[in-house]
């Protein structure tokens, strides 16, 4: 029997499944093809995952049916970055090209002929650099970054953790560089994203700013890779299909495309700090915490515990704290409260309109930095408020709000959520609002919380990073959390919370028992919003049958899913949650 020439698929439509198609000619990974698919034989679009190969078949099999001409919307390299997600986050390969296409990319006609990179052998000047730097020093940092490259053909990738900062930060490069520079984002409209994938597949100079969506664009070739505050946790998807985490993505993107990629930050994550000690990444530009002292005189601490006991706190401000509030009111000074979580926000405006209703209060919520019109007009709003509340998408942009008197309500409220991260996260928070008014002598910080004697508020408000630091990977590596072991979630949904409960406990005793060798908890029925979920724990040692392991839990999972009873039952698997 003759060989044919094959080609593996994905098609541009919602099924998860891999398809092999035959062709009259090679072509490459990344290629638009259109084909027949169903029966009816519909025309659709798919991209090859594979280069063409000959094999001997004994059953018959369907032509491709073109090449199309949008033929260069997807680089090698692309692919393959594509495929290492979909085997280090467990989902499949169909799943997450046809999540993160966006709609009317195929309508892009064919660009430049198309560069391939091979991949050289990574050297040490390519091993991924944490750079400790003050977020008062980025702008700088970055055009020292871009100036090697300012008249070479190079594309170079700025990430940020959210919109508003992707939005400052090209404002600004654009006044330096012009229209080399790009914006992309996920709340681009269609037409935004087409025109800004076109640019990335035909411009050989390119400075692209945008947040964790970013990383999947088509890159021909990327030169180098900005992370800007690589600690913050905007950059793991919590919500999609494929729960990524776009610092460590980038990390892979770098091996790929061979090129240089620095992390900054002024108080890097755990993960990072130790793949310094463990010689994966290189540290450059250290930062003594000890140069810059905290302001004790411009920090007030009222213990809420305290003042509840004493009947001196009505509700979630206390009597105290809301004096302080209104004389700086009348001093006519901008006060910004930041709230533990978004559910807080409305719970605390609605609490000082009861109190004092001439309040001019402004709430603002990551909805109010989801394009450049309602940026620019919270930004405006804010000018006409005396007391902005907001959570992490306000506290992250301080700097470029005009105000002299930080409120953090209910901190260790963070602390309290049931995640191994939570305690970072609230050390972040303290940590960075010292720094930020030990930096400025008119700024002042106030602190009301019950526990005032907690050991991360006090590493916080000293600034001793390196104390937390060291008591936090102690405690990582005694109860088996990351760095030192891998964490994948399991998440189950359904409508029927009820059985949803059931069906939970009886897939985390299934699992247990066929699971012997990895650490299996569960933390039963909770909810987010209005949507219930059931969740359960796998931990991997990272040095022992962790490829195995991981291959293990991913089989198990999926001969589950399969299940017809379960049919009805959503499955989320998140890597490093």
């Amino acid at each position: 029997m003759k060989e044919s020439i094959l080609v593996d698929v994905i098609i541009n439509l919602p099924v998860n499944k891999i398809y092999t198609y035959r062709i009259e000619k090679k072509i490459s990974i990344g290629t638009i093809i259109i084909v027949p698919f169903g029966y009816n034989n519909e025309e659709v679009y798919a991209i090859t995952i594979t280069d063409t190969y000959k094999k001997r078949l004994n059953f018959p099999i369907k032509n491709v049916i073109s090449i199309s001409s949008s033929n260069s919307l997807f680089s090698e390299n692309q692919i393959r970055f594509l495929k290492w997600a979909s085997k280090y986050y467990l989902v499949p390969l169909p799943k997450i090209i046809n999540s993160i296409i966006p709609n009317k990319i195929f309508e892009i006609k064919k660009g430049s002929k198309e560069i391939l990179f091979k991949n050289k052998k990574v050297n040490e000047e390519l091993k991924p650099r944490l750079n400790l730097e003050r977020s008062d020093k980025y702008l700088q940092l970055l055009i020292n970054n871009i100036k090697p490259f300012k008249n070479k053909d190079s594309v170079i990738l700025i990430l940020t953790p959210n919109l508003y900062k992707s939005f400052a930060i090209i404002d600004f490069l654009e006044k330096k560089y012009g229209k080399i520079c790009l914006l992309y984002n996920s709340k681009l409209s269609d037409n935004e994203k087409k025109r800004a994938w076109s640019k990335v597949i035909k411009e050989k100079r390119l400075i692209i700013i945008g947040v964790k969506s970013a990383i999947f664009l088509p890159f021909n070739s990327l030169n180098k890779i900005l992370i800007l505050d690589e600690n913050d946790h905007l950059y793991k998807e919590n919500d999609r299909v494929l729960r990524y985490n776009a610092r460590d993505c980038s990390i892979m993107l770098s091996k790929i495309h061979n090129c240089k990629i620095e992390l900054i930050s002024d108080s890097p994550s755990i993960e990072s700090i130790h793949n310094v000690k463990t010689k994966k990444y290189n540290l450059i530009n250290y930062i003594d915490q000890n140069n810059l002292k905290p302001k004790l005189k411009n920090i007030r601490i009222i213990n809420s515990l305290e003042k509840k006991i004493k009947k001196k706190i009505q509700g979630i401000i206390s009597d105290e704290l809301l004096e302080i509030i209104e004389n700086y009111i009348n001093l006519n000074k901008r006060i910004v409260i930041i709230a533990p979580f978004i559910s807080d926000i409305k719970n605390i405006k609605d609490e000082l309109i009861l109190k004092n209703q001439y309040l001019k209060i402004k709430s603002v919520t990551k909805y109010d930095f989801e394009s450049k019109k309602q940026i620019y007009s919270t930004i405006k709003d804010l000018k006409n408020k005396n007391l902005i509340i907001g959570n992490h998408s306000l506290f992250n942009n301080l700097s470029n709000i005009n105000t002299e008197i930080i409120i953090l309500l209910d901190p260790d409220k963070i602390s309290r959520k049931t995640s191994f991260k939570s305690n970072e996260a609230y050390f972040q928070i303290i940590y960075k609002a010292v720094q930020i008014i030990s930096t400025n002598q008119r700024k002042n910080l106030i602190i009301q919380l019950k526990d005032v004697n907690n050991k991360t508020l006090k590493y916080g408000i000293y600034l001793d990073y390196k104390g937390f630091i060291k008591d936090e990977m102690i405690e990582r590596k005694t109860f088996q959390y990351s760095p030192f072991y891998k964490v994948i979630k399991i998440e189950i949904s359904e409508k029927n919370n009820k059985k949803l409960d059931e069906i939970g406990n009886s897939i985390f005793k299934k699992l247990k028992l066929k699971l012997k060798n990895i650490i299996i908890s569960n933390s039963g029925l909770k909810n987010r919003g209005d949507r219930f979920f059931y969740e359960i724990f796998f931990k991997i040692n990272n040095n022992k049958d962790y490829s195995k392991n991981k291959k293990s839990i991913f089989e198990e999972v999926d001969q589950i899913t399969k299940i017809n009873q379960l049919s009805n039952y959503l499955f989320t698997m998140d890597v490093d949650p």
